[in-house]
Order: C-alpha cells, then structure tokens, then sequence
C-alpha cells in the first residue's frame, strides 16, 4: 500500500472527508436558500443563518485556504479587522437580504411544477444573469479593480472566499446578476416558481465556484488571474487585466 494511502488513512475521519462534507453542506445550503425563506419565514432564515456560519467556522477550522489567504491580504494592506468586517457584512447580505428578497418577490405561495415552459423561462433568465455577471466582472477587473482586490487576495478559494469581498464588489458580481432574474420575471414572465428555480440554480453555482472541493474554472480565475471572467462556463476572453499587478504575494 503506498505510503500516500496510509497517512490519509491514519488522519481523522472528518479531516480526511473535509472538502467532501463542506461541499455538500454548502449544496445543502444553497438548494434549500429560498425554499427555506419562501416557505418557513423566519425559521428558514434562522436555518440558513445558522448552516452559513457553521460551514464557515468547519472551512476555516479544517481547512488552511482561509489561513493563507489571510496572510495575502495583509500584505496588500488589508488588516485582520477589514477582512472579518467585509466577511461579516457578506454575511448580512447573503443571508437577510436574500430573505427580504424573497418576502418582496414571493408573497404568495409558489406551487411549484415542471412544463417544458419553466426549463425555457429558466434559461432565459439564467443567460441574462450571465451576461449581466460577465460585464460587471470585467467591468471590476479593469476599471473598478480597486474594489476587486480584497477578493482576489483569495487565491486558494474555499468556502470563506465567497464572503471576503468589498460591498460594491459584492453587489456586482452578486446583487446585479440576481437582481436581473427577478427583474426580467418581473417585465416578461411572472413566474414565481420559474424565478425561484433560477434563482436557486445561479446562487447555487456562484457559491460552488470557490468550492475548495470541486475546483471549478473560477478556482483556476482565483489562483491564476486569467480567464474565464464568466460565472456558468469556462470561456477564454483576453483582457488588460488592471487585477492581477496588484495582488503581492504573501
């Protein structure tokens, strides 16, 4: 047996699976969002709530990404107490935000239902958010890139990467794109049920983005700096990238 095989084998069972549970806890997460907010108020807020900080503290405890990205972003000169606060207002946005969206979007009770209507309603909403999330990241990686370098310090994404970001950062590349699913329901389809899927599908995958485990193409964005600059696909665009110059290593 090689000698590979048995140090993993003689770690603790759960530093052994650690980005294996921390992946399905966050796809847990994710797919019971608005579900959790639409249909059990305050209770699935609390959830929710509850479930966000429990991963973040699992990620952080088991995992060094957050240790060595923390040591990057002191050295681009943003002290402890700037990163946990952004992390913190993150948090305030991810969780009661989302929670007051859903109790302005979705008063009634959404019955849910598949047609070959909701997977194309689905799609169109999902390309507009995309397009929406393209331009704005582009967007912070040139003139707004300023706002964009406390996130990228992160380059060993995880969990916690999802929360150390400027506000104004954060309502681009989060806000804006979700906020044109709700609007393009809105103008076009009236469709609560369609919105919420969507919804959950996009939040779903910006989350597992940074997921430590599966290492998506916007893992390789983080540690690399190149492209995709796109949120779904993994797609080669060439920019004058003002971002990465400015990140110094650790």
């Amino acid at each position: 047996m090689k000698r590979e095989t048995l140090a993993a084998m003689e770690q603790p069972l759960l530093e052994r699976y650690r980005k294996e549970i921390v992946f399905f806890a966050t796809l847990t997460n994710c797919i019971s969002l608005f579900f959790a907010y639409h249909y059990s108020g305050l209770q699935g807020l609390l959830f929710i709530c509850i479930n966000i900080l429990v991963i973040v503290f699992f990620d952080v405890l088991m995992s060094d990404a957050f240790a060595k990205n923390l040591k990057i972003l002191n050295a681009n000169g943003f002290t402890n107490e700037q990163v946990f606060v952004s992390m913190f207002l993150s948090f305030l946005i991810v969780g009661p935000m989302n929670y007051l969206v859903t109790w302005i979007c979705f008063r009634e009770t959404v019955i849910p239902y598949i047609s070959h209507g909701l997977l194309i309603r689905v799609a169109i909403m999902l390309t507009v958010s995309e397009t929406a999330f393209t331009y704005g990241h582009l967007a912070l990686h040139q003139d707004l890139s300023k706002y964009h370098l406390m996130h990228h310090c992160c380059k060993y994404s995880s969990y916690t990467s999802n929360f150390v970001f400027h506000p104004l950062d954060l309502m681009m590349e989060f806000g804006m794109p979700l906020g044109t699913i709700i609007l393009t329901n809105l103008m076009f389809f009236q469709d609560d049920w369609a919105a919420m899927v969507a919804l959950t599908i996009a939040t779903t995958l910006y989350t597992l983005d940074h997921d430590e485990y599966l290492q998506r193409p916007h893992s390789k964005h983080h540690s690399q700096l190149t492209s995709p600059y796109t949120a779904y696909f993994d797609s080669s665009m060439h920019i004058k990238d003002a971002v990465r110059p400015m990140v110094k290593s650790e």
